[in-house]
């Protein structure tokens, strides 16, 4: 599987050890096309919907219903990513 990281914003550069702004996603510093691009947890300033707009599928984890980035997603999950990502993670390792 390939895959890439990315963040909503500085913080989430800093949570991967990255000094710079390499892995922010917004719209006037990075934009991803990717085929299929995991939200999790966050609820999607208008910045990071536009650094997304050429995802293909766009799946969605929040435990806000009203997040911003359901309006977007192809699939959404309303819940605590810490309980979604664990099984997540199972299921597309046995995909592999």
């Amino acid at each position: 599987m390939h895959t890439s990281k990315g963040g909503q914003s500085f913080t989430g550069s800093s949570y991967w050890g990255e000094s710079d702004d390499s892995y922010v996603i917004a719209a006037n510093l990075k934009i991803n096309a990717p085929s299929v691009y995991f939200a999790v947890g966050i609820s999607c300033a208008g910045q990071h919907l536009a650094g997304i707009a050429n995802a293909k599928c766009v799946v969605a984890i929040s435990k806000d219903e009203e997040a911003n980035i359901f309006k977007r997603a192809r699939f959404g999950i309303v819940a605590n990513y810490k309980r979604v990502i664990p099984s997540l993670i199972k299921v597309l390792a046995e995909e592999q």
